[in-house]
């Protein structure tokens, strides 16, 4: 059953290094999601892999042998591409079926997966059809219900979702992960979407500049990330600069730009050492007035609202704080019987320990955070 390492691999394109110093191990059955923005390095991992690539320097083992030059077809894995790649003088069913048929299975056999799988993805209806009678979507699904027909032990999906609509794209996130999780298959899924790889991993490798900045499961990416890029790709988070005014034995004391001083649980920074706040959009509150809130529990700052969104299940608000610093807050809708209006004098609130601290970057705030 595959494992899978990768000890200090390096790869480059020309003058471009497009993995650095790279190392990870992922588990026998896990489920691993490689999350970062374009040009972070994701596809070209799951194609070393794959064997698509040979590495520069480094060395990468599958179920711990050597695998730096391990022939593709030696390597049990199916690799799904973003570009589809189906026969075009093949039916959608023949496309299907092609992977088990590859592998000796009985053509009865791999017909029968073949139409199992187009079930799932909601194209039974589409086997006699040929790939340039689909849109991309349907494509797109042809080849991932080809990927999983061949029941390799190693699933490297590239984007396997990219091209759905967003309704088909969550039901199929959940049905791909409960195959996953069925057949015992060691899966690595690339994808830019933080919500589909929260939804569907073990475990999440946030990649910048081909480094792994945080390796770990989803609920310590989201709620404990190490950096501050990995907060912000993670999404949903709000930065405000600060400065350490006191530190005591539990609690720290920052002042934020212009004079608001809150209270946070962080006590790893000095008296006058510059920091950065984060806080996640969900876990700013806001009330009417300052009497609603239990000051001695929560930071309280005065604000007003600057935009309001509804979202279905939420409630967005873009909130000026008095000292000029912008957030967002994310509410449950039925905590508000509506948005509220533009220019509402509120309270924003938060708990002191739901407010992470960071070093603030030597290269500035804005290049920390850029994506691209």
């Amino acid at each position: 059953m595959p494992s899978i390492k990768l000890v200090d691999i390096v790869k480059r394109f020309g003058a471009i290094t497009a993995i650095n110093r790279l190392s990870m191990e992922i588990a026998d059955k896990e489920y691993v999601c490689l999350l970062g923005p374009t040009g972070s390095g994701k596809t070209t991992l799951l194609r070393l892999i794959a064997g698509l690539a040979i590495p520069d320097e480094g060395e990468l083992y599958i179920d711990d042998k050597p695998a730096n030059r391990m022939p593709a077809e030696e390597r049990g894995a199916v690799y799904v591409p973003q570009q589809y790649a189906l026969f075009p003088h093949l039916t959608v069913l023949e496309n299907v079926a092609f992977g088990p048929l590859a592998r000796e299975v009985s053509e009865k056999e791999a017909l029968r997966t073949a139409r199992e799988m187009l079930e799932m993805m909601r194209l039974g209806h589409r086997a006699d059809s040929k790939p340039e009678e689909l849109s991309g979507g349907m494509q797109q699904r042809v080849a991932l219900a080809r990927g999983l027909a061949t029941k390799a032990k190693l699933l490297l999906l590239d984007e396997p979702l990219g091209a759905l609509d967003a309704r088909l794209r969550v039901e199929l996130r959940y049905k791909l992960r409960r195959l996953a999780e069925e057949s015992g298959v060691t899966t690595i899924h690339v994808t830019h979407d933080q919500a589909e790889a929260t939804a569907v991993s073990d475990r999440i490798a946030v990649l910048r500049e081909g480094r792994i900045r945080q390796y770990a499961t989803p609920f310590h990416v989201y709620m404990r990330p190490q950096s501050l890029f990995v907060a912000h790709f993670v999404g949903g988070a709000n930065f405000l600069q600060a400065v350490v005014a006191k530190r005591h034995l539990e609690e720290s004391v920052l002042e934020l730009h212009q004079g608001p001083k809150i209270t946070v649980r962080d006590t790893s920074y000095l008296a006058a050492e510059e920091v950065v706040v984060v806080i996640r959009e969900d876990h700013v509150n806001i009330a009417e007035s300052a009497d609603k809130v239990d000051s001695g529990s929560y930071n309280t700052i005065e604000g007003e609202i600057q935009s309001s969104r509804f979202l279905g299940s939420f409630v967005s608000h873009q909130i000026r704080l008095i000292n000029g610093d912008m957030v967002t807050s994310k509410t449950p809708a039925q905590r508000l019987e509506k948005p509220m209006p533009v220019g509402k004098k509120v309270i924003v609130y938060f708990k002191p320990s739901d407010a992470l601290v960071y070093s603030y970057p030597a290269i500035g705030l804005s290049r920390e955070l850029r994506v691209l």
